[in-house]
Parts: C-alpha cells; structure tokens; sequence
C-alpha cells in the first residue's frame, strides 16, 4: 500500500490553503483532494499497520515544534503551486531521518538534504499558468504555528486519506 507522513495544520492555516485551493480549482481546473499538510516522509510502499503503529510511537516520543510557511512559491517544471516551509526545517528533516532508518522503507527521490518542504495548494498547472495562479491569490501569507499532530496518509485510488492521527506527546 501507498503511504506516506506529514505534518499536519492547525485549523487557520486549513481554512486558509482551503480556500485558497477552491480559488485555484475554480478558475484553473486543479484539484488538491487531500487534507492540508506538509510532508516529511515521500509515498512509499509499505505496511500501513506497522507504520501507524509507528506513527505512534514518533508521535509519543516528539515534541512539538515550530514550523513557518512562508510565501507562495512553485515548482513550475511539476506545475505545483505551494506554501514554502521557510528555512530551520530541521525538526522535519530529523523525522524523516527517523522514518528512513527506523521503519524498512525504501528512500523515495526526494528525501534527504534535497527535500523542499512545502504545503500544496494546486498541482497539474499548465506550464503558463503558475504566474496567473500566483496573481489570483491574496497576498501571500507568513505562518508561524506549533505543529502538534502528524498524520500518516494512504492511497485509496482515486485519493489519499488520513488514516492515523498522533498527537506530538513528549515534554521539552
């Protein structure tokens, strides 16, 4: 089964890419179906049951932590338009090191120093349309929020779910 890990949002920061990702569907045709988030751990394939009950055990031995989403920015060769994680993103970098070497999982193309974290707002833009998407947004925004739970996400065509909740459980 496909699956993967992120961090979830707070509700106004959901509030916010929601509404922003029915704008973009709205006017460009995108389509962003899965709960807010910013991923720390790329699909990959697995046994859900031994990864949600290591969802929980991450969970209960994190504690939480700060995340910035900084500004709208794209991956315009992947037509994706995102929220960037702004820089000191290592509480991310640290649970996806944990998932790699913990959980038997192949790394996926995108782990390790070169991953750019970030929060979909719209993929499967047309290779022109990133800029018109930009300017159809508010102003860009700057979140600073404590991440408090992580999810673990699976596929179940044509979708992706939250299948497992954990709450970040460890004091300082």
């Amino acid at each position: 089964m496909l699956i993967g890990f992120a961090a979830l949002l707070p509700d106004h920061v959901q509030n916010f890419m929601r509404a922003a990702e029915l704008e973009l569907d709205e006017r460009f045709g995108t389509v962003t179906a899965i709960e807010p988030h910013v991923t720390f751990k790329q699909p990959f394939e697995g046994d859900v049951r031994a990864a949600a009950l290591f969802l929980d055990e991450l969970g209960a031995s994190t504690a939480p932590f700060e995340i910035v989403l900084d500004g709208y920015a794209t991956f315009e060769d992947e037509g994706v338009l995102y929220l960037d994680v702004g820089r000191g993103n290592d509480e991310l970098l640290a649970l996806q090191q944990r998932v790699l070497t913990e959980l038997p999982a192949a790394p996926g193309e995108y782990e390790g120093a070169g991953y750019h974290a970030h929060a979909t707002l719209a993929a499967g833009l047309a290779p022109a349309q990133p800029a018109e998407a930009l300017a159809a947004l508010p102003p860009s925004p700057r979140f600073r929020f404590q991440v408090e739970r992580l999810g673990l996400f699976v596929r179940l065509e044509p979708a992706w779910i939250v299948y497992r909740r954990a709450p970040l459980t460890r004091g300082p």
